[in-house]
C-alpha cells in the first residue's frame, strides 16, 4: 500500500504542488527543512560576498591612500628616488598605519596623524631609496 503525503503547512502544499518531495526514513516529508537549508545557505553566502565586497574596498581605500602618502613623502625628500609607483604605493601604506597608530598611541587629532603619516613616509622614502642606490652601485 502506498503512503500518503499529507500537508502539514502552505510551505509543503506548494513544495508538493511543485513535485519536490524528501521523504526521510519515518516517511515524514522533509520540504521545510530543505527550504530552511536552502535559506540558510543564501544567507551565508550574502554574508561572505558582502565580507568580500568590504574587504575588497578597504584594500582598495588603502592603496590609494598608501598611493597619496607615499606620493607626498617621496615629495618632501630631495632629489631622485630610484623606488617606483608600487614601492611608493606601499610604503605609504605602511607610513598611514604607523602614522595611525602612532598618532592614536598619543591622542592627536586626523590633521597630526596625517602630518606624521607623511613624516613617516618620507623617512621610509629616503631609507629605502639609499638602499636601492647602494644596491645598484
Amino acid at each position: 500500500m502506498p503512503r500518503q503525503l499529507i500537508p502539514v503547512s502552505a510551505c509543503e502544499a506548494f513544495f508538493r504542488r511543485a513535485r519536490v518531495y524528501v521523504i526521510s526514513e519515518s516517511g515524514k516529508e522533509m520540504s521545510v527543512v530543505l527550504v530552511l537549508f536552502l535559506l540558510a545557505a543564501i544567507v551565508v553566502l550574502a554574508v561572505v560576498g558582502w565580507a568580500a565586497l568590504g574587504l575588497a574596498s578597504v584594500l582598495l581605500w588603502w592603496a590609494l591612500i598608501g598611493l597619496i602618502i607615499g606620493g607626498l613623502g617621496r615629495l618632501i625628500v630631495p632629489g631622485r628616488q630610484a623606488i617606483g609607483i608600487l614601492t611608493t604605493a606601499l610604503l605609504g601604506i605602511a607610513a598611514s598605519l604607523l602614522g595611525g597608530i602612532v598618532g592614536r598611541a598619543a591622542h592627536l587629532g586626523h590633521g597630526l596623524r596625517f602630518l606624521i603619516a607623511i613624516g613617516v613616509a618620507a623617512v621610509l622614502v629616503a631609507v629605502f631609496s639609499s638602499g636601492q642606490r647602494t644596491q645598484a652601485s
